[in-house]
Order: structure tokens, then sequence, then C-alpha cells
């Protein structure tokens, strides 16, 4: 069965300069502008999560009357969320 995914198109301004230098990137890693642009802001917002996760997690380990381990289960469940999407 086929899985069908919904894009949403986006125009950026970009100066010729910087252009140039995605494309020279694009060329390196044998990829289009595009697909390179789509897996930097995937993982961005990847690098965001895990930043949010981290700084949750941390906060929860410095108080010591917190039971850290009671997140493990929704921790687990989020990686292996990632991991089926190919996200992590």
């Amino acid at each position: 069965m086929a899985r069908t995914t919904s894009t949403r198109q986006i125009t950026l301004r970009l100066s010729p300069t910087l252009y140039e230098q995605i494309q020279q990137i694009a060329r390196e890693r044998r990829t289009s502008v595009n697909k390179l642009a789509q897996q930097e802001l995937e993982r961005l917002t990847r690098q965001q999560l895990e930043a949010r996760l981290d700084a949750v997690y941390n906060a929860l380990a410095d108080d010591l009357d917190t039971d850290v381990e009671r997140f493990f289960p929704a921790q687990s469940e989020t990686l292996v969320a990632q991991s089926d999407k190919g996200t992590v």
C-alpha cells in the first residue's frame, strides 16, 4: 500500500552568495537543494526537541524529590515513535 504524505511548499529569499553555497553543498552531497533544505530543517527540529527534552529531564533530575523513573516509559515511547519515522 502506497504511503501518501501531504507537503507544503515554501518560498525562501536568499542572497546569491548563500544560494551558490547551498548549491555547492547539495552537489557535494549528490542531492537537490530542496532535499538538502528539507533534511537540514528536519535536523534542526530534532535538535530543538532534544534540547527541550534534555532541559526537562535535567530539571527533573535536579529535583531530588522527583521520581524520574516514572517518566522513562514516555521518553521511550517518544524515541520509538521518532525511530519509526526515521527522525532519530
